[in-house]
C-alpha cells in the first residue's frame, strides 16, 4: 500500500487521503473518541465474512459460489467509520484486515507448514550442492551458478509459483471489489499490491506461529489497547497512580517506556518525516511566474499568490536577487515586496511543521501521541460522558461535548454545573428546609388565589432568599433562620 501524507503542526494535524479530509485540532477529540469505541465484535464479523465464501476449517480453504455484495461489508464498515475519520471510506483498512486474517489462517494451517519445510529444504539443498561441487569441475563461473540455481531451486520455485497463484486467486475473491476502488484512487498496480501481500505471507511463514488462533482485526484491537494504555499512563492527570501524577508529561512518558517495553517493540513506527516552514510553497512556486505584474497593476490576487510573486521575483528571476544587489532593486519587485510584507504583518507567528508518510492508523496515532508528549498535554475523563478531554486546569471535570448518544442536549460542562448545584443543594440542609417551606406556601397561595401568586407570597420569597443568604454568609445562625422561615407571616 502506498504511503499517505499527514501534516503535523502545533495545533494538531491535517490529512488528505483515501478517506477524505481529516483535520484534528489540539483538543484531540478524534483520538479520544477512538479509545472509547467498542470494536470487540470486529473479529467475529470478519470470520463470518470469510465463512460465507470460504471453508476455513480445512487446509484446502475451498471456495464456494457465494458472491459478495456491499451489504456483507456494511456492519464492519460502519464500525470502522465510527472508529476514526482515517478509517471512514478508507478501503485500505478493510483490505489490510482481510489480508492479515488470511495470512494468519494460512500460517497456522498445513499449507504454511509445507512452505516452511520447502524453505528449510532450500537452505539444506545449497549445503548438499556445495559439498559435491567437484563433479562440476571445468564449468565456467556463470555455468556453475546456472547449474547450481537450477538443481537447488527447480522444485522449490515450481512449488512456490503454484502456491503463489493459489494464494492470489483466493485473495482476489475477498478483496477484488475493494482493491479496484483503492486502485482507482491511488493508481497503484494491482499486481504490485498482491505481490506485496504474498511477500508479507512468506515473512509470516518464516516467523512461525505463536500458537494463538487467527483473529480478525488483531492489529486494530492491539493498537487500541496500547493507545488506551498510553493515554492512561502518560497523560491522564486523574489516573489513580500513586506519585505518577506529580511527574511532568515527559517524565511520565519515560516511566511508561520503561514499564511497557513490549508495547514499544510492537508500536514503533518507520514513518518517514519531512520538515517544512509552514509558508513553504513547494513546487507551486513555479506558478508565480506570471502573477507579479497582475499584483503590481492592482488586480485581485490571493494571499498565497502575493507571497509567490515575491518568491519568484527574489529567487527565480536573476535580475531580482535582492541580496546580491540591494541598491538596484527593480520598482515592480519593490512593490511586490511591500505587498507581501503587508500580508505577512497579518499572518500568525511562523512555525516549522512536520509531514509524515503513513501507511496505517497505528502510525498516525503514534505520531499524534508523540506530539502530545512534546506539548505537555494533560487529559481527564469527563464525569458526564466518560470521554477524555484536554484539561487546561486541574479543577475542570467536564468537557464541552454534547453527549447525543446519552440523549443529552446540553454540553457536558453545563450539565456538570447543574449536577454540582443539585448535589450541593442536597447537602445544604438549610436550603432543603427553605424549599419545603417554599412549596408549602406556594401550594397554599395557588389554592387561595386561583393558581396565581399573591404579592404577600412573592415578598415572603424575596425575604426568605435574603435570610438564606444571611445564613450562608454566617450573619445568622441555623436556629434563627429556621424559626424565621416557619413563622407564619
Amino acid at each position: 500500500m502506498i504511503p499517505e501524507f499527514v501534516k503535523f503542526h502545533k495545533g494538531g494535524y491535517d490529512y488528505s487521503g483515501v478517506s477524505g479530509e481529516v483535520n484534528e485540532d489540539s483538543q484531540h477529540k478524534f483520538l479520544f473518541n477512538y479509545v472509547a469505541k467498542d470494536i470487540s465484535n470486529l473479529p467475529l464479523l470478519l470470520k463470518q465474512y470469510f465463512s460465507k465464501k470460504m471453508d476455513i476449517t480445512t487446509d484446502e480453504f475451498e471456495l464456494n459460489d457465494y458472491e459478495y455484495t456491499k451489504a456483507d461489508r456494511d456492519e464492519i464498515e460502519k464500525i470502522l467509520a465510527d472508529l476514526h475519520p482515517y478509517c471512514k471510506n478508507n478501503v485500505a483498512v478493510f483490505i489490510r484486515a482481510i489480508v492479515d486474517y488470511l495470512n494468519d489462517l494460512l500460517v497456522q494451517s498445513g499449507r504454511g507448514n509445507k512452505i516452511l519445510t520447502r524453505l528449510e529444504e532450500d537452505s539444506t539443498g545449497f549445503e548438499d550442492f556445495e559439498s559435491n561441487f567437484e563433479r562440476f569441475n571445468g564449468l565456467t563461473d556463470d555455468e556453475f551458478e546456472v547449474t547450481r540455481f537450477e538443481e537447488v531451486h527447480r522444485k522449490e520455485l515450481n512449488y512456490l509459483e503454484v502456491e503463489q497463484e493459489w494464494y492470489r486467486n483466493k485473495l482476489i475473491c475477498f478483496i477484488g471489489p475493494l482493491l479496484w476502488t483503492y486502485i482507482r484512487y491511488t493508481k497503484e498496480k494491482s499486481e504490485n499490491i498482491i505481490n506485496g501481500f504474498w511477500e508479507d505471507y512468506i515473512d509470516r511463514v518464516k516467523q512461525g506461529t505463536d500458537g494463538t488462533r487467527a483473529k480478525g482485526f488483531a492489529h486494530e484491537l492491539k493498537t487500541q489497547e496500547i493507545v488506551r494504555r498510553m493515554l492512561f499512563w502518560i497523560f491522564d492527570i486523574s489516573a489513580p497512580l500513586p506519585a505518577v501524577n506529580e511527574l511532568t508529561i515527559p517524565q511520565r512518558a519515560w516511566l511508561y517506556t520503561h514499564i511497557f517495553k513490549h508495547d514499544l517493540e510492537q508500536y514503533r513506527t518507520d514513518a518517514k518525516r519531512h520538515l517544512f516552514l509552514s509558508a513553504f510553497a513547494g513546487d507551486d512556486i513555479g506558478r508565480g511566474k506570471n502573477i507579479l505584474n497582475t499584483t503590481v497593476d492592482g488586480r485581485s490576487n490571493g494571499e498565497f499568490d502575493v507571497i509567490i510573486d515575491f518568491m519568484y521575483a527574489e529567487f527565480l528571476n536573476t535580475p531580482y536577487n535582492f541580496n546580491r544587489d540591494p541598491d538596484n532593486i527593480p520598482e515592480n519587485a519593490q512593490k511586490a515586496l511591500i505587498k507581501a510584507a503587508e500580508y505577512a504583518a497579518k499572518a500568525s507567528e511562523e512555525e516549522i511543521y512536520e509531514v509524515y508518510e503513513i501507511t496505517d492508523l497505528r502510525q498516525l496515532l503514534f505520531i499524534e501521541i508523540l506530539s502530545m508528549v512534546n506539548a505537555g498535554t494533560r487529559i481527564k475523563k469527563c464525569k458526564n460522558c466518560g470521554l477524555y478531554f484536554v484539561a487546561t486546569k486541574n479543577n475542570v471535570e467536564y468537557c464541552d461535548r454534547i453527549a447525543v448518544s446519552q440523549g443529552e442536549k446540553k454540553p457536558c460542562k453545563d450539565i456538570g454545573s447543574e449536577r454540582a448545584f443539585r448535589e450541593k443543594a442536597k447537602k445544604d440542609e438549610a436550603y432543603q428546609i427553605y424549599r419545603r417551606e417554599f412549596h408549602r406556601r406556594n401550594a397554599r397561595d395557588r389554592r387561595r388565589y386561583e393558581n396565581k401568586k399573591s404579592e404577600k407570597f412573592l415578598k415572603w420569597k424575596r425575604d426568605a432568599q435574603e435570610k438564606l443568604k444571611e445564613f450562608r454568609d454566617k450573619k445568622i445562625d441555623f436556629e434563627t433562620f429556621v424559626e424565621w422561615l416557619k413563622k407564619d407571616k
